[in-house]
């Protein structure tokens, strides 16, 4: 009987063996498993960080481009402004002309 006992404590004993060197052959896999992850993590985080530095200029540019046409608008107007100024005087100065 203390025969039997002492069998299956050696069975037990192989067992959690070979499962310690199974855990053991693993170990460098998971570490490079966690590896492999951090540098996909690391490569999405700086995709997301140029996506984001792509967005912000692409927003400075519109901004600009939209100050860019405001600034048009006024000098446009501006112009008319001026225009209309000359095409007075012009006028006025043809009816002094005229003027007896």
């Amino acid at each position: 009987r203390l025969s039997a006992e002492l069998e299956s404590l050696r069975k037990q004993r192989d067992a959690a063996i070979a499962e310690k060197s199974a855990l053991e052959r693993e170990v460098p896999k998971l570490v490079a498993s966690r590896e492999e992850a951090r540098t996909a993590a690391t490569v999405a985080l700086e995709l997301v960080a140029a996506e984001s530095r792509l967005y912000a200029e692409t927003l400075q540019k519109s901004d600009e481009a939209e100050a860019a046409a405001e600034e048009a608008q006024q000098l446009d107007a501006l112009l008319q402004r001026q225009l209309r100024s000359v095409d007075v005087a012009a006028v006025e100065a043809g009816a002094r002309g005229r003027a007896p």
